[in-house]
């Protein structure tokens, strides 16, 4: 089993990769930002900022396959 450290290593490493994997889509953000149910200058601040929470990124996951 990995160790607290390693997980939590690979989890910034997937939360800095948010803004490439969005871009590499195609889809429009708005599709995205409904799918999320944030609001468009939250979407657009935790892109800049990096701020996504577990659930987010677990739901982007799903949204991006």
């Amino acid at each position: 089993m990995k160790n607290g450290k390693e997980i939590i290593v690979k989890y910034r490493e997937l939360v800095a990769e948010i803004p490439d994997m969005l871009s590499a889509t195609g889809l429009k953000d708005m599709y995205i930002i409904e799918k999320l149910g944030i609001s468009k200058p939250t979407f657009y601040r935790k892109i800049k900022d990096n701020s996504w929470n577990v659930n987010e990124v677990e739901k982007l996951i799903d949204i991006l396959k």
